[in-house]
């Protein structure tokens, strides 16, 4: 036995020295036997084998921010389950992952998580209603989006009439060591750290957050939308204590400052939620619901900034003088 163990550590070794810098590591570790977690040299994201929550971290980090090696960017805990996605359907709302058996509803994982290369997929089911949970971890350094994880979700109507349904993805925030981490969003001069809810055209592109918002040693992006996918219809910063209590309905609060403890909830404690309203979904029918999360466009991270903007006028006019 022991010799078949050092085979088998071997050839794992010269493997990974055989491969290129690019490779996409998958590991089930045995002190992580309920998750699987697959990772490049940048950035990480971790699995549950049951529900399909995930977690996601740095690895190396951006190249030019040495501070932000091996830390969070979303609160994981023993186990990855603050981070949840909301399916609501026809008028009621369900947590992609749980059972809903004890309801009646037939459904649950139809295909627990699995993952080829960088590629991790779970199928769950309610009722009619099939839906894949894709998370892509891409391996080419040269591609802008190494520094990400794609999170994909793919609904089906397999029934025999049309479906109201639409999704809510919560992220549950925490860079480094901080889990009221602020926000940046474009267009907003200070950082957030007040509930706020952005809706239909206010909804930015993108999002940022870091540890601090001075000299930021972690920092993460939120992409949005801009790559031909549905961009999403709200989008809302707020205290997770108080979103991550609910599946989908939320008013957000200004006076709760997330990224302190002196609120009602005597904690700092922030979170990110991504809205796509009800639709109607035809037998057959297929909507997907999609975002980015991870270090952004990282190679140009400088280490000491967030963000630098330029605007100015889609024209110029030449006058006579």
């Amino acid at each position: 036995m022991k010799i078949c163990k050092r085979a088998a550590v071997f050839v794992l070794i010269l493997a990974l020295l055989l491969s290129s810098i690019d490779f996409i590591q998958i590991v089930n570790a045995a002190a992580e036997e309920d998750s699987l977690k697959v990772a490049n040299q940048f950035i990480s994201y971790i699995v549950d084998k049951k529900t399909g929550r995930f977690g996601i971290s740095t690895v190396e980090g951006a190249p030019r921010r040495e501070g932000d090696r091996m830390a969070p960017l979303l609160y994981k805990g023993e186990k990855p389950d603050t981070s949840f996605t909301t399916f609501r359907i026809d008028g009621e709302d369900y947590i992609f992952g749980n059972d809903y058996g004890f309801l009646g509803i037939q459904g649950g994982m139809g295909k627990s998580p699995a993952t080829q290369g960088g590629v991790n997929i779970s199928v769950w089911k309610l009722g009619d209603v099939e839906i894949r949970q894709q998370l892509t971890l891409i391996a080419d350094s040269s591609n802008p989006d190494v520094g990400n994880v794609k999170v994909t979700y793919t609904v089906v109507n397999n029934g025999k009439m049309g479906k109201s349904i639409g999704s809510r993805i919560l992220f549950d925030t925490m860079l480094g060591t901080n889990d009221g981490s602020p926000l940046i969003i474009p267009g907003i001069e200070k950082p957030v750290e007040y509930e706020i809810s952005f809706d239909g055209e206010q909804v930015p592109s993108f999002w940022q957050s870091a540890d601090t918002d001075i000299s930021p040693e972690v920092v993460s992006y939120g992409l949005v939308s801009g790559w031909n996918n549905e961009a999403p219809d709200r989008m809302t910063a707020a205290h997770w204590s108080g979103i991550g209590a609910t599946k989908w309905d939320y008013q957000a609060d200004s006076t709760v400052k997330f990224a302190s403890v002196f609120n009602k909830y005597n904690k700092s404690d922030s979170a990110v939620a991504l809205y796509w309203d009800p639709e109607t979904l035809e037998p057959g029918e297929t909507r997907v619901y999609e975002t980015f999360y991870g270090l952004g466009l990282f190679m140009s991270a400088d280490g000491n900034t967030f963000l630098a903007t330029m605007t100015g006028p889609d024209k110029l006019e030449l006058k006579e003088d």
